[in-house]
């Protein structure tokens, strides 16, 4: 106890004597660690916050429809470098299966304007391994 009480005098005395260099220098430090800290924390919350929404984004796509199969709805678009490739929608909107009967094979061949979310999401299987999915949902179509 008297060690501390002689602690703390001597530190008044350093600061009345107007060595505030010390106490300026130790301030700004403190200043320095709580920037740090905080600036830490602020970025770790982001990354959490960002990493667990379920991402949803809308995009459109220009494809000839190829049928349907067990897993989903199949279009073949052509890329930049005119290549073909085949994008499969996993899920549609059931009121567009009232306008356009994607079921039966009567469209197959007919050109669209798809427009389609992404919807990803992170599932651990039973070994506790992450699994990110992406379902692909036809939102709109328009026939060209």
């Amino acid at each position: 106890m008297m060690t501390l009480l002689k602690a703390l005098t001597d530190l008044k005395w350093l600061a009345s004597e107007g060595n505030n260099s010390y106490f300026q220098r130790l301030n700004f430090i403190k200043m320095k660690t709580k920037t740090a800290i905080n600036a830490s924390f602020l970025m770790v919350c982001l990354f959490f916050l960002t990493s667990m929404v379920s991402v949803n984004s809308t995009e459109t796509f220009e494809g000839v429809f190829d049928g349907k199969e067990d897993y989903g709805y199949n279009f073949i678009g052509i890329n930049e470098e005119d290549e073909e490739y085949t994008m499969t929608f996993q899920d549609i909107d059931e009121s567009l299966l009232k306008t356009f009967d994607l079921k039966s094979e009567k469209l197959i061949g007919s050109k669209f304007m798809v427009t389609y979310t992404i919807k990803s999401e992170t599932l651990k299987d039973e070994d506790g391994y992450e699994d990110e999915i992406e379902t692909y949902t036809i939102r709109a179509l328009n026939k060209l």
